[in-house]
């Protein structure tokens, strides 16, 4: 079957596209399917973003940049503003998520408020290698699938990459440098997680009044047992 959605990792296209990703919608034609990847853009004020772009039949264009750069190893790229256009392919909407912005429960529940159907990790582990950093990074994937609700698709540049479908089930998982991973995403329902309706502070503060009112009531069960006691004389 044809492979409706490409994703590439963070960083898969380099400095190619700089400030035009239009050649990235030949390669879309040539693949036969949209192409979502990592590559870094030049912007209006000469600075270097971690970007995404997704190109399909209608054109391409950089739709994320990467809100979160990592402290001193990308200390040359400006932090980007995340979402910059909603991210549409074979009529599903992708929140993306570059490399360890994945770790950062917030960043995905605003992906879902805004729309997202699926979630999309480009990561590059590098930095990495020869470690079991990449296999948890991408294993993390699943923790954030079942606390958003959403299939997410981990593409790792050097490290292993994972699908997990909302239930944190593994629909699809290659070892370090697997360049082909095939799979069919789950057609799920656009429900709501206590996370995402919530937010992990409002579900801290919600756990909080739960075990506030545990322990109330506790109390109360102590205090009503000991006016009930036996009298002594």
């Amino acid at each position: 079957p044809a492979v409706e959605v490409h994703v590439w990792p963070e960083a898969a296209l380099g400095r190619e596209l700089a400030a035009n990703p239009a050649p990235l919608q030949e390669v879309a034609r040539e693949l036969g399917g949209a192409v979502l990847a990592g590559a870094f853009r030049l912007d209006e004020a000469g600075g270097w973003r971690n970007a995404a772009a997704l190109a399909d039949e209608t054109g391409a264009r950089f739709v994320a940049d990467k809100r979160w750069t990592i402290p001193g190893y990308e200390a040359w790229l400006t932090p980007g503003v995340g979402e910059r256009w909603p991210a549409w392919a074979a009529g599903l909407r992708w929140g993306v998520l570059m490399c360890w912005e994945s770790l950062f429960l917030d960043e995905a529940i605003a992906r879902v408020r805004a729309g997202a159907d699926a979630l999309a990790v480009l990561a590059h582990d590098g930095w990495a290698a020869g470690t079991a950093t990449p296999w948890w990074h991408a294993r993390a994937g699943r923790l954030l699938a079942v606390a958003v609700g959403r299939p997410v698709i981990v593409a790792s540049h050097d490290g292993p990459s994972m699908a997990w479908d909302p239930r944190g089930r593994a629909i699809a998982v290659g070892g370090d440098g697997d360049a082909v991973l095939a799979f069919d995403l789950p057609v799920v329902p656009a429900a709501t997680t206590p996370y995402v309706r919530l937010g992990p502070e409002g579900l801290a503060v919600a756990w909080f009044g739960v075990a506030a009112a545990a322990v109330a009531a506790a109390g109360r069960r102590r205090q009503g047992c000991g006016a009930s006691g036996p009298q002594a004389t």
